[in-house]
């Protein structure tokens, strides 16, 4: 083994446009470094934002290997490594880059994850399960029988929310551009499902039977970020975490001030970065145990072999917003 295959790039831009297939030398290993083998890797918007320039962090030394989120299994120890077997399995970091079949890690910052759930689940289970476990814990004091409403509820974290509010006794009102993707999400635990460009927001009341919506989860922008807004009650938060089509919202003056709704941001990154690692274990050994008792589990549409990614990628542009689980690519 004297390289590693890798979907990289040399520059920020449009991902189909600056994405190549490339080996990268296997140098030998550093003090405290340890090489692993990529089991399995996904596809996440931000995956695509960080190879365009768009997200909030970015790599800057190029050529920068792509991919955010993956399972490793540690193959070889460097000199002075602790706490690292050979055997392990890890969440390689994303800085490293996980589109790449043998990426190269420091042993100090590696979290160590359980074999004892899918590895298609367990690669899945790094950004937006906490994601979404985070969004129902950090900004209201949700009880049981409280209302939550979200739009691209048949997104992955969507998923995760509505199988969480399940699992919590909460509420969920889902958004959705095709009820084809009802099924799905009545699978999760979904109380209401509706259509994103309906006037639900107008019959709130009906749909709750007249109960508060406290909390609202925004990915998508534009209109359907307004539309939140609207079906929240009295004091509600709205949450931005994403921004899939990129549209502007526009700011909700009569509600914030009539209705005193409170608008705020999440992003994962921010939050890892800003706790202890104590914390952040706490928080991946909670859902790594829903998963293995599948209150969480998110639906997947394919495993494909890492060197067919660019083209599996072109393919998911043409078929944008009709896929119905996520991607993943394995070594």
């Amino acid at each position: 083994m004297s390289s590693s295959f890798a979907i990289c790039y040399d520059r920020h831009g449009p991902p189909f446009e600056v994405l190549h297939k490339k080996k990268l030398p296997l140098a030998p290993l550093k003090p405290g470094e340890v090489r692993l083998k990529m089991l399995m890797t996904s596809v996440n918007p931000s995956d695509l934002g960080m190879i365009s320039g768009t997200y909030g962090r970015l790599k800057t030394v190029f050529p920068a290997v792509a991919g955010r989120e993956g399972i490793g299994e540690v193959v070889e120890l460097g000199p002075d490594v602790q706490d690292i077997q050979e055997g392990d399995w890890v969440a390689i970091p994303d800085a490293v880059g996980t589109w790449q079949t043998h990426p190269t890690a420091l042993a100090a910052g590696l979290f160590k994850v359980p074999k004892d759930i899918s590895l298609e689940q367990l690669t899945l289970g790094l950004i937006n399960p906490p994601t979404a476990w985070r969004l129902l814990h950090d900004f209201v004091d949700l009880e049981p029988g409280s209302w939550v409403i979200q739009n691209a509820g048949n997104s992955a974290v969507g998923q995760c929310v509505v199988s969480l509010c399940k699992h919590l006794g909460l509420k969920s009102i889902s958004t959705v551009r095709d009820l084809a993707f009802k099924p799905m999400l009545d699978e999760c635990g979904a109380d209401v499902v509706v259509l994103a460009n309906s006037d639900y927001h107008k019959n709130i009341a009906e749909i709750t039977g007249g109960e508060p919506v406290h909390l609202a989860l925004n990915s998508v922008g534009g209109e359907s970020a307004i539309h939140l807004v609207r079906a929240l009650s009295q004091g509600g938060m709205h949450v931005t975490f994403g921004a899939m089509t990129g549209d502007l919202v526009r700011f909700p003056t009569r509600s914030l001030i009539f209705d005193d709704i409170k608008l705020c941001g999440f992003w994962l990154d921010h939050w890892i970065r800003t706790h202890s690692r104590e914390e952040v274990q706490f928080m991946y050994d909670k859902v790594f145990t829903f998963m293995k008792t599948d209150v969480l589990k998110v639906a997947i549409e394919s495993v494909y072999p890492l060197e067919d990614a660019l083209a599996v990628l072109a393919k998911m542009a043409a078929q944008r917003g009709k896929r119905f689980g996520k991607i993943l690519f394995r070594c």
